[in-house]
């Protein structure tokens, strides 16, 4: 399997169009008084950078240092110097206890194995404050390329 380290490499920014979960749900984040959000598998920002624009405060993780790379000429390109980026895995959040207001995960935790998706949920749930929200995507057995890949491991 070719990790994302190589596609980013290879391909540059990939990830442009922005997700409807994630556009239609600015209004009821700002109605929850959300302001530090973790966009956790972040990419190259394509849901970080319109998540800034509307006035969040903006913290990116991801497993790939040449996304971050990418991202912080994205950023940098556009003025924004704000916002903290990490390079991590979803398993290990490096950020303490209930210090997010609301996580955004899109299509990510699927990447890993039955033991990585519930290490990175028990990960998401310890780094969101109590009452905070989490947006998160997940591609099902029912999606197009399911049985495309190589198969890991059951499910």
């Amino acid at each position: 399997m070719r990790d994302w380290d190589v596609i980013y490499k290879e391909q540059g920014v990939i990830q442009e169009g922005l997700m409807k979960f994630v556009t239609g749900n600015i209004t009821f984040l700002k109605e929850n008084d959300i302001d530090r959000i973790l966009d956790l598998g972040c990419g190259t920002g394509r849901h970080l950078t319109l998540l800034h624009d509307e006035g969040f405060s903006l913290y990116g993780l991801d497993a790939s240092p040449k996304a971050i790379e990418l991202l912080t000429k994205v950023l940098a390109e556009r003025g924004v110097d704000d916002v903290e980026l990490k390079v991590g895995s979803f398993t290990e959040i490096p950020y303490p206890k209930e210090y997010f207001d609301a996580v955004v995960c899109m299509n990510v935790i699927q990447h890993g194995r039955i033991h990585d998706i519930r290490m990175a949920a028990s990960e998401i749930a310890r780094v969101t404050r109590v009452g905070g929200l989490l947006l998160l995507t997940t591609l099902s057995t029912k999606d197009g390329a399911c049985g495309l890949g190589e198969e890991l491991e059951p499910g």
